[in-house]
């Protein structure tokens, strides 16, 4: 598949008691979202979806089961790798679901340059520059 038919479900940690944490990853999760958009994936980001409407009227439960439903429909999963993925429980869940459903995993690193093993994030360019060429 290239990307321009697949849909990619972006992962990245958001919960944590300091709002302004949470502002900043929801941030840098729309950043991702447009350079993925940008080059040619079809992406959905749960955060754009549930952050702008979250209260405490709407349990996270309810976030998490919906995120999930999506992540089964997607063709591959990329997590942004911000402070805190390795702790944050929807990551987890999604990361879980992804491997029992063989859905693909492919790290972003959100910072200028650093590789993972599929590429690297450069947010100077506003590109995610993959070992693909994409």
């Amino acid at each position: 598949m290239s990307a321009n038919n697949e849909l990619v479900y972006l992962a990245c940690p958001y919960s944590d008691p300091d709002p302004k944490v949470r502002e900043k990853r929801l941030q840098a999760s729309i950043d991702a979202t447009r350079v993925l958009i940008g080059n040619g994936y079809r992406v959905f980001n749960p955060l754009t979806h549930s952050a702008p409407i979250d209260d405490e009227y709407i349990p996270d439960d309810y976030w998490y089961e919906l995120d999930l439903m999506i992540l089964a429909r997607c063709d591959r999963l990329m997590l942004l790798m911000l402070p805190g993925w390795s702790t944050s429980k929807g990551v987890r869940m999604e990361l879980e679901l992804a491997i029992r459903r063989w859905i693909p995993i492919r790290p972003l690193e959100p910072r200028i340059g650093v590789p993972n093993e599929r590429g690297c994030f450069n947010e100077n360019s506003k590109q995610f520059i993959d070992a693909d060429g994409v």
